[in-house]
């Protein structure tokens, strides 16, 4: 049998695999496309299933009923971010991130109402006084 030399190209690790659009039960999914949080959310359904993890989006609906761990966990996070509990439970590099990223529709956005309300936030929240906060007061008394 003669000698065939195959060229195998790996994708880095970090960046999610893309082979093409992806077709989600609500149409097709560009490439590398950009949803909010608000966008997100509106895929809350067992037969429309996304999620956001480390702020790319992937869409889970066809894995849910395949996922080892059961179809809870990932109903429950539904539409929603679900980094804190991925990372909770699967290291960065197995093979449940190389599972996660074959389902990659887009990366997670701010919109602007997001943007202007975490940062009337954040300015709201240094703008108070040490008498305001009442976890600083009970720190001081220790």
């Amino acid at each position: 049998m003669p000698a065939v030399s195959r060229k195998h190209t790996k994708a880095p690790s970090a960046a999610p695999l893309v082979g093409g659009a992806k077709s989600t039960s609500r149409g097709a999914a560009p490439i590398a496309a950009c949803y909010t949080p608000a966008q997100v959310a509106e895929h809350d359904a067992l037969d429309d299933t996304w999620v956001s993890v480390d702020g790319a989006v992937y869409d889970l609906t066809h894995w849910i009923a395949r996922h080892p761990g059961g179809s809870i966990p990932l109903r429950q996070y539904a539409g929603r971010d679900m980094t804190d509990a991925f990372r909770a439970y699967h290291g960065p590099d197995g093979k449940a991130a190389k599972t996660l990223r074959s389902y990659y529709v887009g990366e997670l956005v701010m919109s602007a109402e997001d943007a202007d309300a975490a940062e009337t936030s954040s300015s709201e929240g240094s703008a108070m006084s040490a008498d305001e906060q009442p976890h600083v007061e009970a720190v001081r008394e220790l």
